[in-house]
Formats: structure tokens, C-alpha cells, sequence
């Protein structure tokens, strides 16, 4: 039994190619904002310890997430005021050792 031929590819002209990848601009689908200020590696890295700190004062990863992203009476949105300044990185480290962690 004879093989089919493969058919021809059409000749591509040089001006009619896609350029290389690494001048092709990719969509990206998760863009970084721009447009607020990037942190500083001390704002990061007081960012890193009350999320740890957060997590190991509650049950599960989600209520120390709804802790440091929602208002709280007294400090305003934890993770904010952590990131902001030392003393707001202690003054919610207070408030979150004040918490009991749930039995569970």
C-alpha cells in the first residue's frame, strides 16, 4: 500500500513571518498595577510577618486572610497598617495575640 503524499506547505514570504518570540509582545492576562507604588523590601517583609503571624493565630488560612483585609475596631485594615510602618506591624501583632485561637 502506497503512503499518501504530504501536502505542499505554501512558501511564506520573510515580510509575511511572525517575528521571533522574543519580539512578539505576549497578552498577558495578569497585568502588574502599575499604578501603585511597588513596596519597599521592609514594607514586604513586614507584609510576610503578620500574614505569618496571622496564620498562626487562627483555625485556617481564610480567617486570617478576612482578619488582615477587613476593618478592625482600633486599627483600621491590619494589613495595611502592618505594611505601613514597625509600630503598626506591633500594634497589630498586639491585637492578633490578644486573639484567642480557636480550639479545632
Amino acid at each position: 500500500m502506497a503512503k499518501a503524499a504530504a501536502p505542499e506547505q505554501p512558501a511564506v514570504a520573510a515580510e509575511d513571518a511572525s517575528p521571533p518570540a522574543e519580539q512578539r509582545q505576549e497578552k498577558r492576562f495578569f497585568r502588574s498595577r502599575r499604578d501603585q507604588p511597588r513596596l519597599t523590601p521592609e514594607q514586604v517583609a513586614r507584609q510576610g510577618r503578620v500574614v505569618s503571624f496571622a496564620l498562626q493565630s487562627f483555625a485556617g488560612p481564610a480567617a486570617a486572610m478576612d482578619y488582615l483585609n477587613s476593618d478592625q475596631a482600633g486599627l483600621g485594615r491590619p494589613l495595611d497598617l502592618a505594611i505601613e510602618s514597625a509600630d503598626g506591624l506591633a500594634a497589630v501583632e498586639r491585637a492578633l495575640a490578644l486573639r484567642a485561637r480557636p480550639a479545632g
